[in-house]
């Protein structure tokens, strides 16, 4: 794992990943046929005959003729369409409730009907997500075939070598192991001849590989507590770019509901937990001349999914101010493996009486850039902290306060200060 300084990243209230670059090995396959359920709605006396069969475990031609006053026959005409979802069962004369599917098509008032359609399909090998995505043609998987085109070359799992398409699809959305988007697939029927899950063209008798592109991405939590991803996939443009010209083409898409890739990069964001990585963060994030002499990281803790505090005490503290650094500002740190670079904001942290006062001092110095007369408040800014912190006090003088704000370069916060000194008005 390796680390190093960048920009504090931007983020929302809802942000819990933000991924600066990935190298993310990547299949799919447009307009694959496949079955959905398409819900419609149930009549009355489909209605009826669910109730039925809820309260008396069954429905028999003679309760539904004694209830509705219409012919026994009519219960033939009134099932089917429950009997083709499942929900009913021949027996004897009458049908047998399947329970939980009943109460669930009763609930949503509708009943589903497996038909024919398309979907389009996205496996990430290394991972082994797969999406799946109805509703139509098209979407961002048509921009990257247009305009993105294949990627670098990763090798592809030995398992998928020989596998063939519908089979291995159609295995998965049985199994419940693919992130359906869009429609409720239930099969990928497997034609009479299938073909390969993937052809490697490049092969020349070497170890088979996919496609693998460059992204970027940030993960969001929903109000709903999904995870909603938002990766943009990169390349060099191919051609209409000049030579030397840096241009990148990018396609956006969706990749929620890849559960094994999203948790990889949340696993970064949490790499702060090991004690060897918090040591390698405090020799990226402190300057030499700050942290020679000085112990280290008392402790981490977690601010937000993507934010950490980093606990310092006052020896650490006064070093930092020395070297004139802000112990208030956020701070960007990268973490990378070997597949992806996610970056969190790191927060100094005061962990005793001395860091304290230091931050305390600080406080007041921003309040002073943010005032429309700074020399008019400073002093009660100080009494105000130095009664709050009162082991302190002499951290917290107007004159160690001005002494800071010279040590961090506001010199113009210094002159209004000497202009009301030095030119007092009347």
């Amino acid at each position: 794992m390796k680390l190093w300084s960048v920009d504090a990243p931007q983020t929302g209230p809802d942000t819990v990943a933000v991924v600066a670059e990935a190298l993310v090995p990547l299949m799919y396959w447009r307009g694959v046929p496949v079955q959905v359920t398409e819900p419609r709605e149930l009549t009355v006396l489909e209605r009826l005959v669910l109730e039925m069969g809820l309260s008396l475990g069954s429905v028999e031609p003679a309760d539904f003729a004694e209830v509705t006053d219409l012919p026994p026959s009519v219960l033939a005409g009134a099932a089917w369409r429950l009997v083709a979802a499942g929900v009913l069962f021949p027996q004897r004369n009458g049908y047998g409730v399947q329970l939980s599917g009943a109460e669930r098509t009763l609930r949503r008032q509708a009943v589903a009907r497996v038909v024919d359609a398309a979907a389009d399909f996205v496996l990430l090998p290394r991972s082994g997500d797969l999406l799946a995505f109805g509703g139509g043609p098209g979407g961002w998987l048509r921009g990257l075939d247009q305009k993105l085109g294949a990627g670098k070359r990763a090798p592809l799992p030995a398992p998928l070598a020989g596998a063939r398409r519908a089979e291995y699809l159609g295995e998965r959305v049985r199994a419940g192991t693919a992130a359906c988007l869009g429609a409720e697939i239930v099969d990928v029927p497997a034609p009479v001849e299938d073909m390969p899950l993937y052809t490697d063209a490049r092969q020349d008798g070497k170890p088979p590989t996919c496609p693998a592109y460059r992204c970027r991405a940030q993960v969001r939590r929903s109000p709903t507590g999904d995870l909603q991803v938002d990766a943009v996939f990169m390349r060099r443009a191919r051609r209409g770019a000049q030579q030397g010209d840096n241009v990148e083409t990018e396609i956006e898409a969706d990749l929620s509901g890849a559960e094994a890739l999203t948790n990889g990069w949340l696993a970064l964001t949490a790499a702060l937990r090991h004690d060897e990585v918090q040591h390698d963060a405090w020799r990226v994030l402190v300057p030499p001349q700050a942290s020679v002499g000085t112990p280290p990281l008392n402790r981490v803790s977690r601010r937000g999914p993507v934010e950490w505090n980093l606990h310092i005490g006052g020896a650490a503290a006064a070093a930092l101010c020395a070297d004139g650094r802000s112990l208030t500002q956020p701070m960007g740190l990268a973490v990378a493996d070997e597949e992806a670079v996610v970056e969190v904001v790191c927060w100094f942290f005061p962990d005793d009486d001395h860091a304290r006062g230091l931050f305390a001092r600080e406080e007041i110095v921003h309040r002073l850039l943010s005032s429309p007369e700074p020399a008019g408040v400073i002093t009660a800014a100080c009494r105000e902290a130095a009664d709050r912190l009162p082991t302190s006090a002499p951290l917290l003088t107007p004159h160690a306060v001005r002494e800071r704000v010279w040590q961090l370069g506001h010199y113009q916060l210094i002159y209004l200060f000497r202009e009301t000194e030095d030119f007092p008005h009347d």
